[in-house]
């Protein structure tokens, strides 16, 4: 694909493609959610296959999933900067506080005298 024309072309049909996928689960999502809801109201004991079929619907759907994944992509640099960064902040702020307190404990002083 050494054609720029070729490579945005393909680049455009995986995008619509990721967004076809991405639309279908969340109208499986919402189908079996809507299923679910109403077989809780109104079950039938026949009810059982559509029951398992919209379980296995919401599967595919990644409905139940229990876990979740975070991807840092932050370096150990990046971390320790925004760590040093946090702690000078800090430290800059109690600084101020702490001159305040000692020029309002001066002022409070001269009044005395």
């Amino acid at each position: 694909m050494s054609d720029p024309m070729v490579a945005s072309r393909v680049k455009h049909l995986i995008r619509l493609r990721e967004q076809a996928v991405v639309a279908s689960a969340v109208t499986d999502r919402e189908r079996v959610l809507s299923k679910l809801r109403g077989w809780m109201d109104h079950a039938e004991p026949t009810d059982s296959v559509r029951l398992r079929a919209a379980e296995l619907l919401g599967k595919s759907a990644n409905l139940f999933a229990t876990e979740v994944t975070v991807a840092d992509q932050r370096g150990s640099t990046n971390v320790a900067e925004e760590i040093e960064a946090m702690l000078l902040a800090a430290n800059e702020a109690t600084q101020s506080v702490t001159d305040e307190s000692a020029e309002s404990v001066a002022n409070g002083n001269e009044q005395l005298h």
